[in-house]
């Protein structure tokens, strides 16, 4: 969807002029396996720990984090046909949007896999320079 705007001139369909709508963008792209459209989602500081460790992949073993990823097992498995169908899905929902101040949110989802499982947790976000991000804390806490 987003491509075929982008090549009509449109724009990028996926602005993130609100926590929920940075949320859709990031199941789309979890969905279709788009590594790049997720990555968008997080705040600047994890696009840009992304691009720095990219470009430092690239210039000492001459590829890039999407040429690593495609050899491994679970990633080698897309090809150029576009079909993901067999890739594992997720369903975020939205159920509340607690603004904590004019650029913080906490937003409780419920996170549903295509096997079934149910689970609700909450995703901190920012809003940097009028668009709503995912905190790079809420990435950062995972390591």
């Amino acid at each position: 969807i987003r491509d075929y705007y982008a090549s009509r001139g449109l724009g990028d369909v996926y602005k993130r002029q609100s926590p929920k709508s940075t949320i859709e963008k990031f199941e789309d792209s979890y969905n279709s396996a788009d590594m790049d459209g997720m990555i968008e989602c997080f705040d600047p500081s994890v696009q840009a720990l992304y691009s720095g460790a990219n470009s430092i992949l690239s210039d000492f073993i001459g590829m890039d984090i999407g040429d690593l990823s495609a050899m491994l097992p679970f990633l080698a498995e897309i090809d150029d046909s576009g079909d993901y169908s067999y890739l594992p899905k997720i369903d975020i929902s939205v159920l509340d949007v607690d603004k904590t101040s004019d650029t913080t949110a906490t937003v409780l989802c419920e996170f549903t896999t295509s096997d079934g499982v149910t689970e609700e947790d909450t995703i901190e976000m920012v809003k940097i320079d009028g668009e709503w991000y995912i905190s790079g804390e809420e990435f950062y806490s995972e390591f």
